[in-house]
């Protein structure tokens, strides 16, 4: 047991010593606090950040360095006071208490924060799956996109594929309706070739009828004219059957159609109705002039007619009042016997009627000539029928 050296019975030159000794024993215990306090320090700053397997390794330190600390203090100590041993004592368990209080507060701090953490670990663990959940449905979402997009990229495809079908198909109909057009086209020729023959054929008959037609008139004229000269050799009273047949005065007035006057006198044969003609034609040379003159004048308005574009019918309608016309005026100017007269008109008409044969002047004239000796009413529908025949 050293002795206490703080005690203030000794006398007062020893006591310079002791109070040096306690301020170094004091500076030392405030160094020791200080590093008990930094170690402390150091420790609960490790502790907090390390694990709890190394809290007692840390503790252990502690505990050295604490011992450590002990032995420097009890080294120090036995080479003071024995009174110093005491406060060593008590501040080494006082540094201990803070340590241990330090200690337990930290692995109280660090099971706080460790619990913090395993929540946060939670937390995110639990966002973690919710993020695995969410895209785990982006991945089915993102499949079934991609199998729209496949069905789609299969309808484009097809659609592709019929449009170009209908393209081939569309221009399959359009050639097919250009050949048909075409086709159509050299069928509508071939008909307005054939047409234009049944035209042809049409109008051959038609010109084949009117010659028949004018046939038929100048024999149905040379029957009139037959009569006519039997109704003027009555009239003269000669008693004697002197008509032909239609046929022979029909060649006798042809003959009389030749350009020499005199040489057509001459062919006449000697019958009595030639005899009366060539006699009344030699008798009357003005008169037969004059009525070449009117015959003439008709033959212009029937070009006249035929130049303002008038019908058929029509045309023939005014050539046969210009004959009738002209008729009445040979008569009324000729100083002749009305018989004589229109004997004299109706042969200028045939000698007429063989120049131009073949035209349709002749056929029209034919028809009119014949029409013109009846009376007004009968030859209008006569002309009518004619014309419509002729048609």
């Amino acid at each position: 047991m050293l002795p206490n050296q703080l005690s203030t019975t000794d006398s007062a030159p020893a006591d310079g010593a002791p109070r040096a000794q306690l301020k170094v024993v004091a500076r030392t215990t405030q160094d020791l606090h200080n590093l008990a306090q930094t170690a402390a320090s150091a420790v609960i700053n490790d502790e907090v950040y390390r694990s709890h397997g190394q809290w007692r390794v840390t503790l252990d330190a502690v505990k050295a360095t604490l011992a450590g600390l002990e032995r420097t203090c009890e080294s120090a100590i036995e080479a003071q006071e024995a009174g110093v041993t005491g406060l060593i004592d008590t501040l080494v368990a006082s540094a201990t208490a803070e340590a241990d209080a330090a200690a337990q507060q930290s692995r109280a701090q660090a099971l706080i924060e460790m619990a913090e953490l395993q929540a946060e670990i939670a937390d995110l663990q639990t966002g973690v799956d919710g993020l695995k959940v969410d895209l785990q449905v982006e991945r089915d979402r993102l499949q079934g996109i991609n199998k729209q997009l496949d069905i789609e990229l299969g309808a484009r495809g097809r659609a592709e594929s019929e449009r170009d079908e209908a393209r081939r198909e569309c221009q399959q109909v359009v050639l097919a309706a250009a050949s048909q057009a075409e086709g159509l086209r050299a069928e509508c020729q071939a008909q307005k070739t054939e047409l234009s023959l049944a035209r042809q054929q049409l109008d051959a008959v038609r010109a084949e009828r009117a010659k028949l037609m004018a046939t038929f008139q100048s024999v149905q004229r040379a029957l009139s004219l037959g009569q006519s000269g039997d109704m003027f050799l009555q009239t003269e009273d000669t008693g004697a059957d002197l008509v032909r047949p239609a046929e022979s005065y029909l060649e006798d007035v042809r003959a009389e159609n030749k350009p020499d006057t005199a040489l057509g006198l001459a062919g006449l044969s000697s019958s009595p109705v030639d005899d009366a003609l060539v006699a009344l034609i030699e008798a009357h040379p003005e008169a037969v002039a004059d009525v070449k003159q009117v015959l003439e004048q008709v033959e212009a308005m029937y070009c006249a007619d035929l130049n303002a574009g008038r019908s058929p019918m029509q045309v023939v309608d005014s050539l046969t009042g210009s004959l009738r016309y002209a008729r009445d005026v040979i008569v009324a100017r000729s100083g002749l016997d009305e018989c004589e007269a229109k004997m004299l008109f109706e042969q200028q008409i045939a000698v007429l009627l063989d120049l131009r044969a073949g035209t349709s002047f002749g056929r029209h004239l034919s028809i009119s000539a014949y029409t013109s000796r009846k009376p007004v009413a009968s030859a209008r529908g006569e002309s009518a029928t004619a014309q419509q025949t002729d048609a």
